[in-house]
């Protein structure tokens, strides 16, 4: 594997310690270190200012990685990996914007001193409304946006993280975290403080602020306008096995262009699913002059289940492609494809483009619960008939093959040297797999994997 495949993943995550770092760095030009270490007082009120710089910078960042743009997937190595980001500087967003006010209250604390107590609990009070001049009335302002603000973070970063709620209640309260990011801003720009004081430590604030909002609003209030979608209609629907739907969409307009194991986010906007978009991969052949994507989707979830009610000529919104779970993107390797289950999908596209795809050679082990569970194994026979370089293994799992294992494979394969692996599959399965993997022997850079979630 080249050395720009194992780095991309750690770009988008040294760019983002990057910009949180420049603000402190500012920071600490203008501080006197030695003095705000020097006390309690001091100590506290360094570790609140420090948790705000870096909450507010990742709070403005979350909102850049939710943009679901094509643009961050090489930063990351995929948008999969842009999710996992995402959801990453929003819980440590939560986390030191949490301690913000938290420390900004304590630090009055006197150990035997009731006084002190009350002093801290009146940091996290609101502040009255003081209307003797334009400055006391921006700062008391300024003050309660701060509370009212983390408040609402608190409140919708715990809803998002630890509460299920239905797609609409889960598409409001990210729209809502918007709301209490410009509220949390205002109290940046307008509260006495370190920020406010200095000017280039503002600007940049500031900045971030507006680009965090900017993305907010092109992912969240204005995807219609500047989000790129497809129109395609539904051109045929069938059921290969019992539970999965195979579903084919003609472009209405101008078609989509993908790459063999990518996948598209569908919205339909007519019939009995108009509303929820979904990640789904794609199935079909690559190339300009196939115009029909196809889709084969098991039923698991409710949404799932609906999908058993699309119809010939529904109309849906087509966004992508994404993804990096590319194996063409590695040629002249070995590879070994492992799927499980419907995690079959993004492997059919890969296998239907294989005789343009220049892997030294290629084993698919397709693992589900039983041959009925399967679907295209028609597909991989043939081109193992067809083509050397092409081996399909299937794998029914139970009670007496137990589960499919790296060491099962290993026997089929003879050696892991110099090869790549890609896996997709329940998740418990795909953590089950890199484990023994990486057991034997097998590099971590060389394990590709394709986990999605929207949520």
């Amino acid at each position: 594997m080249s050395s720009s495949h194992s780095f991309e993943k750690w770009i988008g995550w040294l760019i983002i310690a990057f910009l949180c770092l420049l603000p402190l760095l500012r920071w600490a030009q203008i501080t006197d270190i030695s003095v705000q270490l020097s006390s309690w007082y001091g100590v506290a009120s360094t570790i609140g200012k420090l948790g705000a710089l870096i909450g507010t910078m990742l709070y403005a960042l979350n909102f850049v990685l939710a943009m679901r743009s094509r643009w961050l997937e090489p930063l990351f190595g995929g948008l999969n990996k842009v999710y996992i980001a995402h959801h990453i500087t929003g819980g440590l967003a939560l986390i030191l914007l949490c301690i913000h006010p938290v420390f900004l209250a304590i630090r009055y604390i006197e150990i035997g001193s009731s006084a002190s107590y009350s002093a801290a609990a009146d940091v996290l009070l609101p502040d009255p409304i003081r209307s003797g001049s334009i400055s006391q009335f921006t700062e008391s302002m300024s003050i309660n946006f701060g509370i009212i603000g983390f408040l609402g973070l608190v409140v919708l970063m715990i809803c998002t993280f630890f509460i299920k709620f239905s797609y609409q209640t889960w598409l409001l309260t990210h729209k809502l975290l918007g709301l209490s990011f410009l509220i949390s801003g205002l109290h940046i720009v307008y509260v006495w403080s370190d920020v406010r004081n200095d000017l280039p430590l503002r600007l940049y604030i500031v900045f971030w602020i507006g680009i965090g909002l900017a993305a907010f609003v092109h992912r969240s209030l204005m995807s219609n306008i500047f989000v790129r979608r497809y129109r395609y209609a539904v051109s045929r629907v069938s059921s290969p096995v019992d539970g999965v739907i195979t579903i084919g969409f003609e472009p209405l307009r101008k078609r989509l262009s993908f790459k063999a194991g990518q996948f598209v986010f569908v919205r339909f906007v007519s019939g009995n699913l108009k509303g929820e978009t979904h990640p789904f991969s794609l199935t079909g052949k690559q190339g300009d002059h196939h115009k029909e994507l196809e889709i084969s989707v098991k039923a698991l979830g409710d949404y799932t289940r609906r999908l058993q009610n699309v119809q010939f000529g529904d109309h849906a919104l087509i966004e992508g492609a994404f993804g990096r779970f590319i194996p063409a993107r590695y040629p002249g390797k070995k590879q070994i494809w492992i799927a499980g289950g419907i995690g079959i999908t993004p492997f059919i596209a890969s296998a239907k483009a294989f005789s343009s795809n220049s892997a030294t050679k290629v084993t698919l082990f397709y693992s589900a619960n039983s041959a009925t569970e399967m679907i295209q194994t028609d597909l991989f026979q043939s081109l193992t008939m067809s083509d050397q370089r092409f081996n399909f293994e299937s794998f029914i799992a139970g009670a007496e093959n137990g589960f499919l294992t790296a060491g099962y494979i290993l026997k089929r394969t003879q050696s892991f040297e110099d090869t790549v692996f890609f896996i997709c599959g329940p998740s418990i399965m795909m953590s089950a797999m890199k484990k023994q993997l990486l057991a034997s022997g097998v590099e971590k850079k060389n394990i590709i994997s394709e986990e999605f979630s929207i949520s």
